[in-house]
């Protein structure tokens, strides 16, 4: 028998026991809740973007899940990551159609047969339902049939944003991903837009089908709205899980970077700021309290978002704003674009499949190839390498990879694959600097691309 003193799995219990209490001792240092499972737990551990207080979090979980992992074994494991989930999902799925977490008191409780009846369900199977979602302390049953809030049902039923999210999961991401191998049976290596699994689900691409079914569009833009504040209808967003995933992740979608390359930039009064695909204008909002001198123009195909995200701004602030309709589909105008400093493609392109991405990017080639001296910044997610996040992080960026194959037949991209769809765009474009956001562990980026007139560092090459 092994000595306990080389036991593997007392090494890793102790991991977790002194990771722990340094955990423990830092919320006490910057006075923040310890976090419970109780409907009323507002500790703030759950949203701080303080580094050291994620980075031990992240350690316990890594850590706990490999050693429950490692103590399952792999059959069990394989139960509980395949042959299990989807009844599980299913239960939460049905028991949010039905509206039944509404009817349980958030300071009390309620019997099965009082939800039943006020939600129209059979009282045995909302007793199973119930009952396999309490498995994971999604709700507690505290007494026989009798049901309570956990702090992730009240969730459910207090964040309409978060709710909205789920329920757009739980509904068409998860049936759009049962066919996923049958379209990549069809198309194995098809890299174009329109051969996704939500289409193959849906029978329409996720931009089309949302337009066809404005409930659940409704439905999709209330999920954006709480972290993007974007809006729904802009082609900039059609399934934007890129936010929410690091917002999930307590990473947010910092806008450090592009306040970096601002302030390392000389701007001058007359600069013009264009921002494509802005949606509700918020990053120029930003840039503009934190920079007197630019002028903005908030680029989409509805203004909406806009609109409504300017109301209640100081007049003088308003005056340096203007809203262009414009499709990101279609050549940048030339008008104003002598006083264009930047054009800003902010979470834009990882939504979209490499042939309406090199679309997108050739838009702007008729304004730079005019005026060289314009510099266009690409703040988009970039894979960082395998092994550098803790394995429970690094799977949910991956998840959101796999999302955007399966909603748009799109992807997270790699450096080297930016480079080579800029390249596919123009031969012209340089990407001159990449700059990644070491808060959100180096998964998104600041790319700044130039145009280099190829043709004629040729000739000067020639003529030396």
């Amino acid at each position: 028998m092994e000595d306990s003193a080389n036991s593997g799995l007392l090494a890793t219990a102790k991991q977790i026991h002194n990771e722990t209490a340094l955990l423990v001792q830092q919320l006490q240092l910057v006075s923040i809740e310890e976090p419970s499972a109780e409907p009323n737990c507002a500790t703030a551990l759950w949203e701080t973007h303080n580094s050291s207080i994620k980075a031990a979090s992240n350690r316990i979980v890594a850590l706990s899940r490999s050693l429950a992992q490692t103590i399952d074994g792999p059959k069990r494991y394989l139960w509980e990551f395949v042959g299990g989930a989807h009844y599980t999902t299913a239960s939460l799925a049905t028991i949010l159609e039905f509206s039944v977490l509404e009817k349980i008191p958030l300071d009390g409780e309620a019997h099965v047969s009082h939800l039943a009846q006020a939600c129209g369900l059979g009282e045995d199977k909302l007793l199973r339902l119930l009952r396999m979602i309490a498995c994971d302390k999604v709700v507690y049953e505290t007494r026989d049939s009798y049901f309570r809030h956990s702090s992730i049902s009240a969730v459910l039923v207090t964040d309409k944003y978060t709710r909205a999210l789920m329920e757009m999961q739980l509904g068409e991401a998860s049936r759009a991903s049962t066919h996923l191998a049958e379209t990549l049976k069809e198309n194995p290596g098809d890299n174009r837009s329109g051969f996704c699994a939500f289409k193959s689900a849906w029978g329409e691409v996720p931009f089309q089908w949302y337009a066809n079914h404005p409930e659940r569009a409704r439905r999709f833009a209330l999920a954006m709205e709480g972290t993007t504040r974007g809006n729904i209808f802009s082609r900039s967003a059609p399934a934007d899980l890129l936010t929410l995933t690091y917002w999930h992740l307590g990473l947010g979608w910092s806008l450090d970077l592009i306040h970096r390359w601002f302030e390392a930039n000389e701007i001058c009064d007359n600069d013009l700021v264009i921002d494509v695909g802005g949606g509700s204008g918020h990053v120029c909002v930003s840039l503009a309290k934190a920079f007197p001198t630019p002028s903005f123009i908030v680029q989409d195909l509805v203004d909406t978002m806009y609109q409504a995200n300017l109301q209640g701004l100081p007049e003088a602030l308003q005056k340096r704003f203007r809203f262009q309709r414009h499709d990101f589909l279609e050549p940048q105008p030339l008008s104003d674009a002598s006083r264009v400093k930047v054009y800003l493609l902010r979470m834009v392109l990882w939504n979209w499949a490499d042939d309406i991405a090199v679309k997108i990017l050739q838009t702007f080639v008729p304004v730079m190839k005019q005026f060289p001296g314009i510099s266009l910044l690409i703040n988009d997610g970039i894979h960082c390498r395998p092994g550098i996040l803790e394995p429970h992080v690094e799977k949910e960026i991956r998840q959101l990879d796999m999302a955007m194959m399966v909603m748009n037949n799109a992807k997270v991209r790699e450096e080297h694959q930016w480079r080579e769809l800029l390249t596919k765009a123009s031969p012209n474009f340089e990407l001159v600097r990449t700059e990644v956001e070491p808060s959100v562990a180096e998964t998104v980026a600041l790319m700044e691309v130039r145009w280099i007139d190829r043709t004629l560092q040729g000739a000067a090459q020639e003529d030396f």
